[in-house]
């Protein structure tokens, strides 16, 4: 597993950073609004989603393809990505990668 933890579905599976591997790679999901919306209307859509997120059946289905769901404060995924952009920038760099 490329997850920071073991995956609840596959609790026999290690990490790989749990064999010695320092990955941390995530598959994000997120609900995104264009920049200047309201905050009444970001802070209802969090609130819906992170509701429904949390529905039995909803919950389910990430669960089943082991995956996990870490709920974000609002802005929080901003930094999220900044910070992923940071340090993918950085692997890039450092391993010379290009596109073809």
């Amino acid at each position: 597993m490329t997850t920071p933890e073991r995956v609840p579905s596959l609790p026999d599976v290690p990490t790989l950073k749990e064999l010695g591997d320092d990955v941390d790679v995530a598959t994000w999901y997120a609900l995104i609004v264009p920049a200047g919306t309201p905050a009444a209307i970001t802070q209802r859509l969090y609130a819906e989603y992170t509701r429904v997120a949390q529905l039995p059946e909803i919950h389910a289905f990430p669960a089943q393809q082991g995956l996990i769901y870490p709920p974000n404060a609002p802005g929080a995924f901003a930094t999220r990505i900044a910070a992923e952009t940071r340090r993918w920038g950085e692997i890039i760099r450092a391993n010379n990668i290009q596109l073809d």
